[in-house]
């Protein structure tokens, strides 16, 4: 699923996703517990397991309407947004770079519009344009490439890359039982290979239209899975991430109440 946030300094490939076949007690609590209070994520950490510095995690902070307000890494903030009205600015800090995307909204409160700029080369920009329909993300346009998507049972089960030059690109996924019931979508955290949790993008803040009901199951050639765990509340709070039988690491979640 495409990184919209800061789209234009980093690109990200297709979705890695995730398999549930030993969750199967998670997932019945999951799917009767759907009229728990909506709960926030507090902390996200994602440890490697072949190299521990490579462990990296990141804390939310809130408004009083529960909208995420400044990520921290190591109690310094990276990231922080502002709203007003119909937009809202992030800002995000990479070594001696600042960088200011201003987005537009929708009524719903999705991104329907997004201009990066680089405060080191105000020159530097990237606009990008996003489309729905009944609530659903059908298109991302950054003038170079468009991103189509196709929904099927309320989960996003393909999207299709188009560039100006290259032969289009189609990726499929499948979804397990597992309910998406936290505010933050952890389908669109896994999207990033490498993990980058300072950056969490519009799709993974819940602002990119209607998230998939279900979380996703496998990747199309199904050698990178993920195997959930979930808390006495039905909420995912240990991801773990597998290519084949070796563990590659694991996020751990934790939640505001």
């Amino acid at each position: 699923m495409k990184n919209l946030f800061f789209i234009g300094l980093t690109i990200i490939n297709a979705l890695v996703f995730a398999s549930c076949s030993d969750i199967k007690d998670a997932d019945n609590y999951i799917n009767n517990n759907t009229g728990n209070s909506k709960k926030l994520v507090s902390t996200i950490t994602y440890e490697n397991t072949n190299d521990p510095n490579k462990t990296v995690g990141v804390e939310l902070f809130y408004d009083n309407d529960n909208r995420v307000i400044r990520i921290e890494k190591s109690g310094q903030p990276v990231t922080t947004f502002e709203y007003n009205g119909n937009t809202v600015t992030a800002r995000h800090t990479e070594e001696t770079n600042t960088y200011t995307v201003t987005a537009t909204l929708d009524g719903n409160g999705y991104v329907i519009s997004e201009e990066s700029v680089n405060n080191a080369d105000p020159t530097d920009k990237t606009t990008v344009s996003v489309t729905y329909s009944d609530g659903y993300l059908q298109k991302i346009e950054d003038g170079y490439e468009t991103i189509v998507t196709t929904w099927q049972s309320g989960n996003m089960i393909s999207e299709t890359i188009k560039t100006v030059s290259e032969p289009d690109e189609v990726y499929n996924y499948n979804y397990s039982k597992s309910a998406n019931l936290a505010n933050i979508d952890f389908n669109f955290i896994i999207a990033d290979y490498n993990y980058d949790l300072c950056k969490l993008d519009w799709g993974a803040l819940g602002m990119l239209g209607k998230k998939s009901l279900n979380l996703c199951s496998s990747d199309s050639d199904g050698e990178t899975t993920f195997q959930y765990e979930a808390n006495l509340s039905g909420y995912i709070s240990k991801i773990t991430v597998y290519n084949g039988p070796q563990e590659l690491g694991a996020f751990y979640i934790t939640y505001t109440r």
